[in-house]
């Protein structure tokens, strides 16, 4: 307490009365209609798949993976990351081993529309235009991958748990 600031710690105390106050149950409700609007949206993209990923595993907030088949796209998650990135707005996705991984705590309400679409139109565009660039060995497709959150690293076919979270290897 003697090294911090007055301000800081009532910045502190207002944080944990206003966590205290906080309907956490409406807070997940309100993030998880973000994502399942996101999901609906890019369901209708043929070619790519989307899913939750577990609770237990996801900092306890709703979270949403998409990817799709790279090679058939000849578009990577990089490049993905990047068209987001680049664009206006600049949005900025997890990279993960599922492709890209949108999370919506910090969006305001309607946000996760302007996310939906602009994805939604990259991937689109990204397939019907595959055949004019140039083609990439999985190699290729996988150079420049850097991961923003391993513990997004699950196998949604298995138990859903992570080899980190878990303690048990990858196969």
């Amino acid at each position: 307490d003697l090294k911090i600031s007055k301000e800081t710690m009532i910045g502190m105390l207002a944080a944990v009365e206003r966590y205290l106050r906080l309907d956490h149950a409406a807070e997940w409700n309100a993030w998880k209609a973000q994502v399942d609007h996101m999901k609906q949206v890019l369901d209708k993209v043929p070619g790519v798949e989307s899913g939750y990923v577990p609770r237990e595993v996801t900092n306890h907030v709703p979270r949403l993976w998409v990817k799709w088949d790279e090679k058939e796209f000849n578009f990577s998650r990089e490049d993905c990351f990047k068209a987001l990135q680049e664009g206006e707005p600049p949005i900025v996705a997890l990279r993960t081993p599922m492709g890209v991984t949108l999370v919506t705590w910090m969006m305001t309400p309607g946000e996760e529309r302007i996310v939906a679409d602009r994805l939604k139109q990259i991937l689109e565009t990204a397939h019907r235009s595959a055949g004019s660039r140039p083609k990439r060995t999985n190699a290729g497709l996988a150079s420049g991958f850097g991961m923003d959150n391993p513990v997004d690293e699950w196998d949604p076919g298995g138990d859903g748990l992570i080899s980190q979270y878990t303690g048990k290897s990858a196969d």
